[in-house]
């Protein structure tokens, strides 16, 4: 069996992403960081969410002043929103 191998000379389009909206989560740094201003980069509008609100802000920051769309923040702990979710079921 022959494997599948992708060019190495690919360069996706500059527009790829226009007109979709992607929510990235821990986009306040690694892996998250990296995935939304890629996406940004290339057209879409990212929604930023994690949970140190400093972080999301250099993010947001970061693709505002490379011309990308302007993105969306959300500060969000999804560690403890589960625990206020069962309160708000537990007292219903």
């Amino acid at each position: 069996m022959n494997p599948i191998t992708a060019p190495t000379d690919y360069q996706a389009a500059a527009a790829l992403l226009q007109g979709r909206v992607i929510l990235v989560t821990g986009a306040g740094d690694g892996i998250g960081r990296a995935a939304a201003l890629a996406y940004a980069s290339h057209g879409a509008t990212v929604i930023l969410l994690g949970r140190t609100g400093s972080k999301l802000e250099a993010v947001y920051d970061e693709i505002e002043s490379a011309g990308g769309p302007k993105p969306a923040l959300v500060e969000l702990d999804l560690a403890t929103v589960k625990k206020d979710i069962d309160a708000v079921l537990t007292n219903s």
